[in-house]
């Protein structure tokens, strides 16, 4: 029971942080785009946050990296072209 009230505070904590980023997103983006263009910005945004979930996927073991490995071509396509919603 007492894992499961942990549980239950860690899930709260997180959705108390994505308002937070949120929120900072906007005021930061101000000033970022007045030192960069918009998309260089974007790409550097996306990048890292790409970087920082395979890392986080990798040490979960969630991903193997053999998998990674053979799939690695299909996951650049997918990453360049973007996956587009059916209907």
């Amino acid at each position: 029971m007492d894992n499961q009230r942990k549980s239950n505070k860690s899930i709260y904590f997180l959705m108390l942080l994505v308002p937070l980023f949120w929120g900072g997103s906007f005021s930061t983006a101000e000033h970022v785009i007045s030192e960069i263009p918009p998309l260089v910005a974007a790409t550097i945004r996306f990048a890292l946050a790409g970087v920082i979930l395979t890392i986080f996927i990798m040490v979960r073991k969630e991903w193997s990296l053999s998998v990674w490995k053979n799939n690695w071509k299909g996951l650049l396509l997918i990453s360049l072209t973007a996956v587009r919603r059916l209907g």
